[in-house]
């Protein structure tokens, strides 16, 4: 008889195999891989809604673990941006960081195990995935990742405890001048999900969501901080646009550029471009000079004109 083939119980061992960053990072991973998925309520519920027995396999829990620690490595601690703790990373990079990504000889990629423990985190309500199709399997993928309040909550961290933490990393990055920085970051961040396709416009209800779950987190005071800066940020790198790009040109009482013959246009569209946000007038200004690229070196004033007539027109509708 021939031998048969041994069948592979396990292929891989999940394991953090990425840097852990210190700080904010590290204190969140240390809390949460102590974790003991035996005695998660919201586990066992969701096992007996299904008829399965109580506790889950080692496998799963050990791999429910390290996802937990991965996503928390991987999560955007911006509190600037809009939505609090995203994922700034690929799922794919995710699985590679818990060592649980499967390369076939003939280049196909295969992630099973991570991919059915976030589902198990998802229906635990630990995260709000959105997702999308992949043009090449056609199956649905997550392309965006997002922690909620349940993740932390569920592994003993407290609300007050996680604002704490929130707290003192805000003030880190103002005593640091890194406001700015973070500021940019969102913007190319907004930018980069509008140009690929995935970003929330067309999602009222999960933009919502996101917005809730913020304002649970940091609470009232925290985020009137958060605004605060936000205002004060802006306002500084309004005045200083105006100081360099028109440090010729006179304001008149309400900082508004007074019009001569030869920048009336320009004029206008700069005073309008501060109002709106820098992600948007790049991505207007891109589209525009892919259109016509000579405009602006062969008349600016005209330029400026049709840009600024069609950025009001399409600002408020496509973004």
């Amino acid at each position: 008889m021939k031998n048969k083939i041994k069948k592979i119980h396990r292929r891989y061992t999940p394991k953090i195999i990425c840097n852990i960053p210190r700080g904010i990072t590290s204190k969140l991973v240390a809390r949460v891989s102590k974790h003991n998925w035996h005695y998660n309520y919201d586990l066992i519920s969701l096992r007996r809604q299904y008829n399965m027995r109580i506790h889950a396999r080692s496998e799963l829990c050990e791999c429910l673990t390290i996802l937990s620690c991965v996503l928390i490595i991987h999560c955007n601690y911006n509190l600037y941006s809009d939505y609090l703790f995203e994922i700034k990373a690929p799922f794919e990079i995710i699985a590679h960081s818990m060592n649980m990504l499967h390369i076939y000889s003939n280049g196909r990629k295969s992630y099973d195990p991570p991919l059915n423990a976030l589902r198990i985190l998802e229906k635990l309500k630990y995260l709000i995935i959105l997702r999308g199709k992949n043009p090449d399997t056609g199956h649905n993928r997550p392309l965006r990742i997002w922690l909620t309040k349940k993740f932390f909550t569920s592994r003993g961290i407290k609300i007050d405890e996680l604002r704490l933490i929130l707290n003192k990393y805000e003030k880190w990055v103002v005593k640091k001048n890194l406001t700015k920085n973070f500021l940019n970051f969102k913007d190319k961040h907004l930018f980069k999900m509008r140009v690929i396709g995935i970003d929330l416009l067309s999602k009222p209800l999960l933009r919502n969501l996101l917005i809730k779950e913020k304002k649970i987190i940091l609470g009232n005071k925290f985020l009137d901080k958060i605004k605060s800066n936000i205002r004060l940020s802006n306002f500084k790198k309004n005045n200083k646009i105006i100081n360099l790009i028109n440090s010729n040109k006179k304001l008149d009482n309400n900082n508004n550029f007074i019009k001569t013959e030869s920048n009336v246009w320009y004029c206008k569209f700069i005073n309008w471009s501060l109002t709106q946000m820098p992600y948007q007038i790049i991505l207007l200004e891109k589209k525009f000079k892919k259109e016509k690229p000579d405009l602006l070196n062969s008349n600016p004033e005209m330029y400026y004109k049709i840009l600024l007539k069609r950025g009001k027109k399409l600002i408020n509708k496509i973004f």
